[in-house]
C-alpha cells in the first residue's frame, strides 16, 4: 500500500471517531450542562410569578416620574356604569375629564401583574442599570388589603426587550408600557368633537344616513371685526345664507369643507387640563383669533382659538378647560377666511319656478310680468311637483323660450369683490322678485362714482357689492326686448 493511501485511510479513521464522539455529547449531554440548564429553567419558572395580582386588588398606583418631576395616581374604575366590578384605570383628578382609560390601563397593569423576561439577581451597582436611589421611574401599587408592592424601573436593557426593573432587592428585565414614558397628557383623548350624521328611519324601519346640516354659525374674535352668522336658507337653491354683517347666498363648496372640519375635530396634542388663567392667557385664549360658535345636525359646540405658533393653535372646546393644540390646516375653513370667501359669487339666486311676479325698472319705465304655476301630473310624483310655467305683461302672453334667457341674465350677474359702499343716487336698474310663499327680494345696481366701468350693487337696501357695469348694461338693453315678447339673446 503506498505511504499516501495508508495517510488518508488512518485520517478518515479518526474523523469518524470525532464524529460519532460529537453525535453522543449531543444526545447526552455532559453533567455540568445538565446542571447549567436544570439551573436556567428554575430562573425561568420563579421569574413567571413576579407579582401576580388582578385589578380587584388594586386600590392605587403611584407612578413617579424622576426626568420630569410628574407623579400619577391610576385609580381603578369601571369601563361603563353598568359593569359590576371594576375593569379599567383612570387618573385621579381627572375623573371627569376625557381619559383614554384603556391606555391608563395599559400602564397600570404593568405594575401589579409582571412577568420578567430574565431574571439578573443581586448586583452590586445599581447605577449602572439605571436603579440607583428611586430609579428613572418608581411605581408603588397599593392593595385593598393594606399590602404594597415597589418597582423601580431604570435604563433599557441592552441583551433583551424592556428595562431593568428593582424589585425585592432583585434585578429582573421586564417589558414596561408604551405610556411609561409619555406625558400624562397623552392619556387625554384627542377626538374632541364627533357629530354624527343624522338617520332616518322609514315606515318599514330601514334606517338611511343623511347629511350633516349647519343649522347655525356666528364666526367672531380678532379675526373678525366683523362677525359673521350665517344658518339654514329657505331657497331652493342654496342651503345657506350668511345674515350679518350683509345678508347673502353661502358658496356651497366652501360650507361644505367647513362642515367637515366643525363635525369632526381631533387635536394635535394637549397642553394643558383644568387650566389656570395664566395658562388660559399664555396660549393667547383669553383674547381668541376666532370663535367659531355652531350648531350642527342638533349638536351644538363652542371652538376658540388662541394664539398661532409653528403652524398650531392653541384651542379651547366648549366649557371644558382642557387646553388642545390643533394644525392650522385642520381650522382653515373657518379661522381666518373673508366674507367674500363664504358667500356664494352672485347676489341672488331665485328658482325661476319660485317666482310669482318679476318687476324690472329702469329709466325707460317699470316692466311687471306675472307668472302662473300648471302642475303637470305625468312629471309629478307624490312627493314633488313639477310646473311648468305661463308668463304674461299686462295681461298679454310672454313666451316662457324668451322669458327663460332674460331671467338667465338677471341671476348671472356676479360679484367682484367684497367692496361694501353705500351707493348714491337713483339706481340704474332695480329688480323686483315676488315669490309663491309670500317672501320678496329687490336688487338695485347704482353707479360707482369711484369705478366708470363698476357698479355697486343692493339687496334689499344693504350694499352687498361691486358688479361689472357691462353685465347691467346687458340686461338694461334687453329689458324692452322682452318686453315686446322679442327673443333675448344672452351673450354667454
Amino acid at each position: 500500500m503506498k505511504k499516501t493511501t495508508k495517510n488518508i485511510i488512518i485520517a478518515l479513521a479518526v474523523l469518524l471517531i470525532l464524529g460519532i464522539a460529537a453525535a453522543v455529547l449531543m444526545l447526552t449531554g455532559t453533567p455540568a450542562e445538565e446542571e447549567a440548564e436544570s439551573s436556567s429553567s428554575a430562573s425561568s419558572e420563579a421569574a413567571e410569578k413576579l407579582i401576580d395580582r388582578s385589578i380587584t386588588e388594586v386600590k392605587n398606583i403611584v407612578v413617579e416620574s424622576a426626568e420630569s418631576g410628574e407623579t400619577l395616581t391610576l385609580l381603578p374604575t369601571k369601563s361603563d356604569p353598568e359593569s359590576e366590578e371594576n375593569d379599567t384605570f383612570t387618573i385621579e383628578g381627572w375623573e371627569d375629564e376625557a381619559v383614554l382609560t384603556s391606555n391608563v390601563q395599559n400602564l397600570a397593569i404593568r405594575f401589579y401583574s409582571v412577568t420578567p423576561s430574565k431574571e439578573i439577581g443581586t448586583v452590586q451597582n445599581l447605577s449602572e442599570y439605571g436603579l440607583s436611589g428611586d430609579g428613572q421611574y418608581k411605581g408603588t401599587v397599593t392593595y385593598t388589603d393594606g399590602t404594597k408592592d415597589t418597582i423601580i424601573i431604570g435604563s433599557e436593557a441592552g441583551e433583551s426587550y424592556g428595562r431593568y426593573i428593582l424589585y425585592n432587592d432583585l434585578v429582573y428585565i421586564v417589558p414596561v408600557s408604551t405610556y411609561l414614558t409619555q406625558s400624562k397628557y397623552e392619556f387625554i383623548d384627542k377626538a374632541v368633537i364627533a357629530i354624527p350624521n343624522p338617520v332616518t328611519e322609514d315606515a318599514e324601519g330601514n334606517e338611511t344616513e343623511g347629511q350633516p346640516e349647519l343649522e347655525s354659525l356666528h364666526l367672531s374674535g380678532t379675526n373678525y371685526p366683523q362677525e359673521i352668522h350665517m344658518g339654514l336658507s329657505d331657497d331652493e337653491v342654496l342651503s345657506y345664507d350668511i345674515t350679518e354683517p350683509i345678508y347673502a347666498g353661502a358658496n356651497s363648496s366652501k360650507i361644505d369643507g367647513l362642515i367637515e372640519q366643525l363635525q369632526n375635530v381631533t387635536a394635535s396634542g394637549v397642553v394643558a387640563v383644568q387650566a389656570t388663567e395664566d395658562e388660559i392667557e399664555k396660549y393667547g385664549l383669553d383674547e381668541p383669533v376666532a370663535i367659531a360658535e355652531y350648531q350642527i345636525s342638533g349638536e351644538k359646540h363652542t371652538i376658540r382659538l388662541g394664539e398661532k405658533t409653528s403652524g398650531l393653535y392653541g384651542m379651547m372646546v366648549d366649557d371644558n378647560k382642557t387646553i388642545y393644540t390643533i394644525a392650522e390646516a385642520s381650522v382653515d375653513s373657518w379661522a381666518n377666511v373673508s366674507l367674500y370667501d363664504l358667500r356664494d359669487g352672485f347676489i341672488r339666486l331665485p328658482y325661476i319656478k319660485s317666482v310669482q311676479k318679476l318687476t324690472v325698472t329702469a329709466a325707460d319705465g317699470t316692466d311687471v310680468y306675472d307668472i302662473t304655476r300648471i302642475e303637470d301630473e305625468e312629471r309629478s310624483t307624490e312627493t314633488t311637483p313639477y310646473y311648468n310655467l305661463e308668463v304674461s305683461k299686462n295681461g298679454k302672453e310672454i313666451e316662457y323660450d324668451n322669458y327663460q334667457p332674460f331671467y338667465q341674465m338677471l341671476l348671472g350677474v356676479s360679484l367682484l369683490n367684497e367692496d361694501i359702499r353705500e351707493p348714491e343716487g337713483d339706481p340704474l336698474l332695480t329688480i323686483r322678485y315676488d315669490y309663491f310663499d309670500g317672501k320678496t327680494e329687490e336688487i338695485s345696481f347704482y353707479a360707482d362714482p369711484n369705478a366708470e366701468r363698476r357698479c355697486i350693487a343692493t339687496l334689499n337696501g344693504q350694499p352687498t357689492g361691486a358688479v361689472r357695469s357691462t353685465d347691467i348694461e346687458a340686461i338694461l338693453e334687453a329689458k324692452p326686448i322682452l318686453a315686446k315678447n322679442q327673443p333675448v339673446k344672452d351673450e354667454d
